[in-house]
């Protein structure tokens, strides 16, 4: 029973601190593109202020446009090219413009040789390639 008081003080003493603001970050840079472009749009319906502290945080689809040719050129060297192709493959041209213009010209028509032969994607397919491919980006650039 003594045990068991002291046990019980300790924890009524001891304050547990959450910070909410951490946590969301950390759920957004975890879930798929579509879910976090999602979340993020309803954090900052109900909170702007906190949505731009949070935004500082997080890295969205968006965001690759803002990357620098070093962090692209970076990017392509640590991914698989499959995922490279199937990733531009599924994204809009300015984000395949922003990785084939780091390329060097064979190298940029190859992927697009090899983008042409995957053919339509499905819609599934398309996501799947975009969050695998913004997982390595956020673990590449520590955002994970």
């Amino acid at each position: 029973d003594r045990l068991y008081e002291k046990y019980e003080s300790l924890f009524e003493e001891e304050r547990y601190t959450f910070d909410g603001k951490k946590a969301l970050i950390k759920i957004i840079n975890s879930l798929p593109s579509k879910n976090s472009e999602e979340l993020y749009r309803e954090i900052h319906s109900l909170n702007p202020r906190m949505a731009e502290d949070i935004r500082i945080n997080i890295f969205l689809i968006e965001d690759i446009l803002k990357l620098d040719n070093d962090v692209i050129k970076a990017i392509i060297k640590s991914i698989h090219h499959n995922l490279l192709v199937t990733f531009l493959a599924s994204t809009e041209d300015k984000i395949r413009e922003k990785f084939t213009i780091n390329l060097t010209k064979r190298a940029a028509l190859i992927l697009e040789e090899d983008i042409e032969l995957l053919g339509n994607l499905s819609q599934d397919e398309k996501e799947k390639a975009i969050d695998e491919m913004l997982a390595t980006i956020r673990m590449i650039l520590k955002y994970i």
